[in-house]
């Protein structure tokens, strides 16, 4: 992988208008395994504890997606909003930004503390006071968690300027107990431009299926 955590080879990274183009053989398999993950899952929020899953395509999938954050941000003023055990909320630190991570899962905030404590401070969501203002909001596999996703975007477009986020677009309800909503691509972006303009949109395809698993987007507040 680079240094922004991008799977070189495969990849599972392509346009959105390219969901048919075929990744070339990689050198090395390992990021290919589909392996299960439930072991390495936090029970209290569902976060996945990177730093000790095995390398397999979904580990390297998180790790993607913020390296694309890190690209569209430097220098920003940044909310982490999902932040878990805070291993994207380092990598936006290190890309130049000041970051702020939130979680709901309090076991999930004490592993952050403990490993990235140095990095940012990491906060409940009712710990962001009322009229905080962020550059951008980076939120990645939040809003099929959440009661009302909308009323989580409407309040994310009142905070910042920008917000990279991403969902399943394939079901997970039946076989995740923490997910509340399944979204198709056109939901998913439907709910987002209502707030947002579309700046950029791609999915990840896991290899073996050549199917979109994952939709992230940048969008600008309107």
């Amino acid at each position: 992988m680079d240094k922004v955590g991008r799977i070189t080879f495969g990849p599972p990274m392509v346009s959105a208008t390219q969901l048919n183009a075929r990744s070339p053989r990689p050198t090395s398999l390992t990021w290919l395994k589909d392996i299960p993950i439930w072991e390495w899952i936090i029970p209290d929020g569902g976060c996945l504890d990177i730093d000790n899953c095995p390398d397999c395509w979904e580990r390297n999938a998180h790790l993607e997606r913020y390296g694309f954050a890190c690209e569209v941000f430097q220098k920003s003023h940044l909310l982490d909003f999902g932040c878990g055990i805070g291993y994207g909320t380092e990598m936006l630190v290190n890309a130049g930004n000041t970051v702020t991570g939130v979680d709901a899962s309090d076991t999930a905030l004490t592993i952050a503390r403990e490993r990235r404590g140095k990095y940012a401070q990491y906060v409940k969501p009712e710990a962001i006071w009322s009229e905080a203002k962020f550059l951008g909001i980076v939120t990645f596999e939040v809003i099929e968690h959440l009661d009302n996703p909308e009323e989580f975007l409407s309040w994310a477009a009142a905070r910042c300027k920008h917000i990279v986020i991403s969902t399943p677009i394939v079901p997970t309800m039946k076989n995740n107990p923490h997910h509340k909503h399944d979204f198709t691509q056109s939901q998913f972006r439907g709910m987002v431009d209502k707030l947002f303009r579309i700046q950029s949109e791609w999915v990840q395809i896991r290899p073996w299926k050549l199917e979109p698993s994952y939709m992230v987007m940048h969008g600008a507040t309107r």
